[in-house]
């Protein structure tokens, strides 16, 4: 039987070197060709910018094989040139190969079956020798794998079929990640064993060094790596000295830059920053980690061990050299040098961050957790409701000179300030505690803060909260990172709107000093001339206190004599702030300030004798007596007699219905030609007013709000721009036609026209009106008939 067996494979040798002959021949004039090729290409690549395709080709990274399909031979020990003969002969053969889906786990390859060569699974550490082989007409691109004495060819294959030629790309994963798995497990296998912190850190080393040269994929490889190292600093937790611990620091370091560390390497790092925050790696190694953290973290509020390192970065960074100064550094670092951030996600996770270092040292828990364990629950309005109807205004009560019922105006601020004490002194609390079952929303009731006009003493404040001096230095360091943040032009709207709610712990909010750290934000808030960031003071829903309320002059937190309330007032009271809501925010005012209006118009505040005089204008005051109070303060002081003197004598001028009910200027006028034209004579009876093509800007709005019975208004081609619109619409004219082409007005102010629901026409021609406020002014003014928009981007939309 051996003869027959050696006969048959001699024959076969005698064919098989014709053909080799054959293939050796043919070989050699493919090499040539290949070789003239080559040298013309070199010869092109001097002459080109093209780039070398096979440098390109060297640099490609491969994915981590996981799992797939593989068709497994099993070659056995014997290697000589007759056995080779024999695999190339039955090499084709499906019946000497079985199919696996194997998985390429932590420490083992696996087969789904369980069955044939994987019986068992087959360990790293088990495997001698990887490599590539191809087999001679038979299946090429296989890897061949030494383990337990038995020598394995393996086929990735993705269809299962034996006859499809697997790519290079399938073996070279395959053969990459089972070498650097290989590398890992005896790298494992030290470290695991070693009590050496010089060991532990040469072998955790030479693993960084073999994954960032490694062929795979840095995103597959690093996060593998890194689940490792969390383990291990987890096991040699006892091992790890202070001395060790910086060079670990640093032999991490470019797996986490590009990566979120895991939280064992996070509470890693958090400790190092607690017990050695003058490190130079505070600075040089954990910035660009905690900027990659900021910048690409998605669920940042549910990573408590992200915050808390970040937290302990910040104080680490605060106790270098330069301090504060270093903190600030790197907030304008991560903003970057553009006017605009280009990471949106780092204004939130610094605020969150901040939020919940002030949580964690008020002792109030966490501020993620808490906002989580929310309950809604019935709100406590800080005040009755307003009246169902006010008072109205009219002529005579403002032109008789009634004596008011406080006393004589001599003796004004006197009295008025008396009463305001007397009754502040007589108040009672009558609302529940503070409400902070959601300290995000910031349901923080206030009134018992302002019933009472005199403050608390410093001693009196501490007995409600009990805070070291070395916690509240921290929580001051964190108010400088918010105060830092309002700062940024382009972060002040989103902080505005993440601390309009009122979001810090019970606790913090009745201490004056710790509300006393937010002055400069809030500063910044009132003096900001975006509506999105200066209504952002006031309440986040009806019912509930704003900034407005904790800065006012009635409350303990208050030590400026109410500076930043009229800072904040004056902001909402501008032009166009509060388009459409400028009469609620003064009906709202009447109602719970105005006894702290009064006493700052007594001090002659500009910002404070306008709200008088609005209030009085349109009608905002509750009753008679509230009404005589107000003409009384305001005939006490020059500022305000001057005030009040104006107010009468244009209500003199526009209640008298004996003028024209018609009036076109003339082209070319100014405001000042109106003003002149508006302060005498009667026009009470005006109901139509064109002003087109004069010089007229929106300056004139404060008169053309007087005129009570005006209906059409014509400002074509005139100087009128958003803050006159919005203007307008604060007011309580409700106009049946408005002429605004050729204007400068934009979308923002035009889509408040929604509040004039009397508008019959409207022309936008040559106006910044979009296709959508177009559309949203069709459905809000149900008598809108005409609406020209000709030459605009809504005429565009439409066609």
């Amino acid at each position: 039987m051996v003869r027959k067996m050696s006969r048959k494979f001699s024959d076969r040798f005698r064919f098989s070197s014709v053909r080799e002959k054959l293939t050796i021949s043919r070989e050699r004039k493919t090499s040539q060709s290949l070789k003239v090729r080559s040298t013309n290409l070199t010869k092109q690549k001097h002459n080109s910018s093209l780039p070398d395709i096979s440098a390109i080709e060297s640099t490609t990274k491969l994915p981590v094989y996981e799992h797939g399909d593989v068709q497994v031979h099993i070659l056995g020990e014997n290697t000589s040139s007759v056995f080779s003969e024999f695999v190339q002969y039955f090499g084709s053969s499906t019946k000497l190969w079985e199919r696996h889906h194997i998985t390429l786990g932590v420490d083992e390859i696996m087969s789904e079956s369980g069955t044939g060569i994987f019986s068992s699974s087959i360990q790293y550490h088990s495997i001698d020798k990887v490599g590539s082989m191809d087999i001679e007409k038979g299946p090429r691109n296989c890897v061949k794998m030494i383990a337990n004495g038995r020598s394995l060819l393996l086929q990735p294959s993705d269809t299962m079929c034996f006859h499809q030629e697997t790519s290079p790309y399938q073996r070279d994963c395959l053969l990459n990640t089972l070498k650097w798995k290989m590398e890992i497990c005896k790298s494992l296998k030290t470290l695991n064993s070693t009590t050496q912190p010089s060991e532990m850190l040469s072998e955790l080393e030479s693993l960084v060094s073999l994954t960032m040269g490694s062929a795979l994929l840095v995103e597959d490889t690093h996060r593998i790596l890194l689940d490792i190292a969390s383990k291990l600093l987890t096991q040699k937790a006892d091992v790890i000295n202070e001395a060790s611990r910086e060079d670990i620091i640093m032999a991490l370091a470019p797996l986490v830059e590009n990566n979120q560390p895991s939280t064992e390497i996070c509470s890693f790092f958090t400790k190092h920053c607690r017990q050695s925050p003058r490190s130079t790696l505070v600075v040089n190694m954990f910035t660009p980690i905690v900027q990659q953290i900021l910048k690409h973290t998605v669920d940042f509020g549910k990573s408590t061990w992200l915050r808390t390192f970040i937290m302990e970065y910040i104080q680490a960074l605060n106790s270098q050299n330069n301090g504060l100064d270093t903190v600030r550094a790197f907030i304008q670092t991560i903003h970057g040098p553009l006017s605009q951030c280009p990471h949106p996600r780092i204004l939130n996770s610094l605020i969150a961050v901040c939020l919940s270092a002030v949580y964690q040292y008020f002792s109030c828990g966490d501020y993620e957790t808490e906002k989580r364990k929310h309950l809604k629950k019935k709100s406590v309005h800080r005040k009755p409701p307003l009246a169902e109807k006010s008072f109205a205004i009219t002529e005579k009560n403002l032109l008789n000179n009634q004596k008011p019922p406080i006393g004589d105006t001599k003796n004004m601020k006197n009295s008025l300030q008396e009463s305001i004490n007397n009754k502040q002194a007589n108040q009672t609390p009558d609302v529940k505690p503070l409400n902070t079952d959601h300290p995000f929303r910031g349901d923080v009731n206030l009134k018992e803060f302002h019933d009472e006009k005199k403050p608390l003493n410093s001693e009196q404040i501490e007995e409600h909260t009990e805070i070291s001096e070395e916690d509240f230095a921290s929580v001051k360091l964190f108010t400088e990172v918010l105060i830092e943040i309002s700062k940024m032009y382009d972060w002040r709207p989103g902080l505005a709107g993440l601390l309009q709610p009122l979001p810090f712990p019970e606790e913090a909010m009745k201490r004056r000093d710790f509300v006393r750290l937010l002055y400069p934000v809030i500063e910044r808030f009132a003096e900001d001339d975006r509506e999105s960031v200066v209504t952002c003071l006031l309440y986040s829903r009806e019912g509930k206190d704003g900034w407005l309320q904790v800065f006012s002059p009635g409350g303990k937190l208050c030590d400026d004599d109410g500076q930043l309330f009229s800072k904040m007032v004056e902001g909402l009271m501008k032009p166009g702030i509060k388009a459409g809501k400028m009469k609620k925010f003064l009906s709202r005012l009447a109602s719970t300030e105005l006894q702290v209006i009064i006493m700052l118009a007594l001090r002659e505040s500009p910002v404070m004798i306008q709200v008088l005089r609005d209030m009085l204008q349109f009608g905002k005051l509750a009753n008679e007596l509230e009404q005589l109070q107000v003409v009384s303060t305001l005939r006490c002081t020059p500022l305000g007699n001057k005030a009040y003197e104006d107010l009468r004598t244009l209500l003199s001028v526009f209640s008298q219905n004996d003028g024209p009910d018609e009036f076109m200027l003339a082209p070319n006028s100014t405001d000042e030609d109106l003003r002149t034209l508006l302060s005498t004579g009667s026009w009470g009876n005006l109901k139509k007013l064109d002003l087109g093509y004069t010089d007229v800007s929106s300056n004139i709005v404060d008169l053309l709000v007087l005129l009570p019975n005006l209906k059409h208004l014509n400002l074509r081609s005139t100087n009128m721009n958003d803050v006159g619109l919005k203007h307008l619409c604060d007011s309580a004219i409700n106009l049946q036609s408005l002429d605004l082409c050729e204007t400068y007005v934009t979308d923002e102010a035009i889509a408040c026209l929604e509040v004039m629901t009397n508008l019959e026409r409207l022309n936008l021609n040559s106006t910044g009106v979009s296709h959508q406020t177009y559309l949203h002014l069709r459905k809000t003014l149900p008598n809108l008939m005409y609406c020209d928009v000709t030459y605009t981007e809504a005429y565009l939309g439409h066609i």
